[in-house]
């Protein structure tokens, strides 16, 4: 699997996306996934201590900062492929249109076309 440079661009308009939704009180969504029990320990000794409460709430902050940076990610990515269906459908919409223009016509698929399976 290749990986692909991210533009940074896009990373600070992620960040500055969930920035706002946690400024405005949205909690993040979890999708089902749990915390770690020992994130969660270890976060509350961090909190407890007070020589290192405002380095727990920082990475509080980061971790919730984090979470809806992923949660932004995945509904990007359901819409994506939401939108990859439909564009497969029309393209085998369009497939099935010209293999019946093609049949009408009596003309045979080149090759390459016919080597293409069908649904």
């Amino acid at each position: 699997m290749s990986m692909h440079a991210v533009d940074p661009s896009k990373l600070s308009e992620l960040r500055q996306h969930a920035e706002a939704r946690l400024q405005g009180g949205q909690a993040p969504k979890t999708l089902g996934w749990s915390s770690s029990a020992q994130a969660l320990s270890l976060l509350h000794r961090l909190a407890s201590d007070p020589a290192s409460a405002a380095d727990a709430l920082k990475l509080l902050h980061e971790l919730q900062v984090h979470q809806v940076e992923l949660d932004l990610q995945h509904e990007q990515m359901e819409q994506q492929l939401l939108e990859l269906g439909e564009t497969l459908r029309r393209a085998e919409q369009r497939g099935d249109a010209l293999q019946a223009l093609m049949d009408a016509a009596g003309l045979r698929a080149p090759p390459l076309l016919a080597a293409v399976p069908r649904a």
